[in-house]
């Protein structure tokens, strides 16, 4: 399902257009709590799914997307007294032309 949801936005952007994504990293400590689903999927009172930058970051790559910035941090989504790991990337649509 990711990698056809990154597909279908590569495809829908326009040349030049920017793929922005926020979302919680396997490094996050909630990727340690709760029922195992699988190695990226929790049930700790409602479910989470977690990325992988890496994996996130690779398969951008073979879709053909241009990485311009990528960070995974916590800091970047607090939330009362939560602060997860969370990834943000943003890539883009680069399609030389001829």
């Amino acid at each position: 399902e990711e990698l056809n949801a990154l597909q279908s936005a590569f495809d829908f952007l326009e040349n030049d257009g920017d793929f922005c994504i926020e979302c919680r990293s396997i490094n996050d400590l909630q990727a340690l709590k709760g029922q195992v689903l699988s190695p990226t999927e929790r049930i700790d009172g409602h479910y989470r799914r977690f990325v992988d930058l890496i994996l996130l970051e690779k398969n951008l790559k073979n879709i053909g997307y241009t990485l311009t910035e990528s960070i995974e941090s916590n800091g970047l989504a607090v939330f009362g007294d939560e602060d997860p790991v969370v990834i943000r990337v943003i890539a883009k649509k680069i399609i030389l032309k001829d």
